[in-house]
């Protein structure tokens, strides 16, 4: 409900603001959420593989925020996508990197919802 919820007010204001100021919002929270797992990295000892998997993901969620700018909105769903994505495998188990047992299911309710919601707000 919290990922929902924090989507529905990232969204609304997303409406409510120019095309291109909610553009470069949603790119650059984007950006940030491409970050939030490199975080968490950085305060444990994890495997080579699951650090690699962890930047190359981060990396293309950055691309993603950085082509919603340049080229449009249809690459920040497909970054938002990715990402929510990327959280469920957390959640599931399959990626490693250690995070509060509830942010992975918040997040990805969050980044699906504003994916899908990015192609008509921005």
């Amino acid at each position: 409900m919290l990922g929902f919820c924090l989507a529905a007010v990232v969204v609304v204001g997303a409406h409510w603001s120019h095309e291109t100021q909610a553009r470069v919002g949603l790119a650059l929270f984007l950006a940030l959420t491409a970050c939030v797992y490199l975080g968490a990295l950085l305060a444990q000892h994890t495997s080579t593989l699951t650090a690699a998997a962890e930047f190359t993901v981060a990396g293309l969620v950055f691309v993603c925020a950085w082509l919603g700018l340049t080229f449009g909105a249809i690459w920040l769903a497909v970054g938002y996508a990715l990402h929510g994505a990327w959280d469920w495998l957390h959640h599931s188990g399959k990626i490693r990197t250690r995070v509060a047992a509830w942010f992975p299911p918040a997040c990805a309710v969050f980044d699906f919802v504003v994916a899908a919601c990015a192609l008509f707000v921005a």
